[in-house]
C-alpha cells in the first residue's frame, strides 16, 4: 500500500509540525508498513528534536481519516504512566487531519520472539474501564484479527516479510485477543 509523500502534504501541516518542533524541519523519513495510507514520516528538526507525522486528507481517504481521528482522541485520554508514544499535538484543517506523536527508536517486529514481546506488553495496558472514554479492544480487534485465519499467499496487500510470516502472524492475532482479553485499551 503506497503512502502519502511529503511533496503531497500540505505546506500549513509541515509549518505546523515545524511549529512544535521549534524549529525547520530538516528530515522526512516515510515509514513503509502499516495499516493506512496517509503520510507516516519520522521527522527531524534543525534543532534535533524528532516527532512521527501522521497525516491524511478526508477526501479519498474517510477511513484512515476516521482511524486518525480516533487515535487523537485515545492518545489525549491516555492517562501518564503509561508507556506509549504521547500526542504531542493534532492539526485538524481545510480537509486534512495531522498527529505529530512521540518518536520512538524501533521498528516493527520481525522474529517470533520480538511478535510475542509485543503481545505481552499488552498486558501491560490500562483496562478499558480504568480509562474512561478508551474503547474495548478485544471487540475492536476481533473482526480484523480473526481476518488472519483467512489470508492466503496470494493476498495483494502482504508485503514479502508477511507472506513468509503467515502462520506466525495468525498465532500472534489470537494471543493478542486473548491478551486483552475483553478489557485492554485500543488506540487504533
Amino acid at each position: 500500500m503506497a503512502r502519502l509523500e511529503k511533496n503531497q502534504i500540505p505546506d500549513d501541516i509541515l509549518a505546523f509540525a515545524q511549529e512544535h518542533l521549534g524549529a525547520p524541519v530538516v528530515e522526512f523519513a516515510n515509514q513503509a508498513g502499516g495499516f493506512s495510507q496517509g503520510a507516516a514520516a519520522r521527522i527531524r528538526s534543525a534543532q534535533g528534536s524528532r516527532a512521527f507525522l501522521k497525516a491524511v486528507p478526508r477526501e479519498g481517504f474517510e477511513g484512515t481519516y476516521s482511524l486518525y481521528e480516533r487515535e487523537r482522541n485515545i492518545l489525549a485520554a491516555l492517562p501518564e504512566g503509561i508507556r506509549v508514544p504521547r500526542l504531542i499535538a493534532a492539526y485538524e484543517a481545510h480537509g486534512w487531519i495531522a498527529l505529530l506523536i512521540e518518536d520512538v527508536e524501533g521498528h516493527h517486529p520481525e522474529t517470533r520472539e520480538e511478535m510475542l514481546a509485543v503481545l505481552d506488553s499488552l498486558l501491560t495496558l490500562p483496562t478499558a474501564d480504568a480509562v474512561p472514554g478508551i474503547p474495548d479492544a478485544a471487540a475492536d480487534l476481533e473482526r480484523p484479527f480473526a481476518l488472519w485465519a483467512e489470508v492466503d499467499g496470494s493476498f495483494p496487500a502482504l508485503t514479502p516479510w508477511a507472506r513468509r510470516n503467515q502462520s506466525m502472524l495468525r498465532e500472534a492475532a489470537m494471543r493478542a485477543l486473548e491478551a486483552v482479553g475483553g478489557k485492554r485499551s485500543c488506540t487504533q
